[in-house]
């Protein structure tokens, strides 16, 4: 009989692995927000058994829930199936996709599009660095910098009555 075939003519073999990509991707980008399975789990109205079905690819998430999910992730829906092959790159691509690090960009919905193009272009700065102690350098310098700025900011909502105008 062959290889069992679901209803659009692709391998259950091949679904599930989909399934799991797509598990995967929920899971760091759950993590890189900070959400614990119970969190997102309620977020999205689900319980945190489905959720772990979900990262463990053993369930189907539904395209609303999918939805929702990127929407509470703070990503674009493509964000959690990044890495899923195509058809073309199953038949032996020569220029398979590098693999992608998924974490939001949190520069807020109200963010202009120049915040979000410069983390983008810091990511892509840092990731051009090959030696790993001026990365490591670099790593410290902005995580100081992020420490003075948050200080700042805090000092000048006490000073001004713990109220600041946005």
């Amino acid at each position: 009989m062959g290889k069992l075939r679901d209803f659009a003519g692709a391998s259950v073999k091949a679904m599930k692995a989909s399934e799991e990509v797509l598990g995967a991707n929920l899971q760091q980008l759950r993590m890189s927000c900070g959400l614990n399975q119970t969190e997102l789990g309620r977020r999205l109205g689900v319980s945190l058994q489905q959720v772990q079905k979900y990262e463990s690819g053993k369930d189907r998430m539904a395209a609303s829930t999918a939805f929702r999910a990127a929407e509470t992730l703070g990503v674009e829906i493509g964000a959690l199936f990044e890495g899923l092959k195509t058809g073309s790159r199953r038949r032996g691509s020569k220029n398979p996709k590098s693999p992608v690090l998924l974490v939001p960009l949190n520069a807020g919905p109200r963010a202009a599009a120049s915040r979000k193009s410069e983390l983008i272009d810091l990511i892509r700065s840092y990731q051009a660095i090959e030696n790993a102690s001026v990365r490591a350098a670099v790593r410290q310098i902005v995580r100081r910098l992020a420490a003075e700025g948050s200080a700042s900011r805090k000092a000048g909502r006490a000073g001004a009555g713990g109220t600041h105008a946005r």
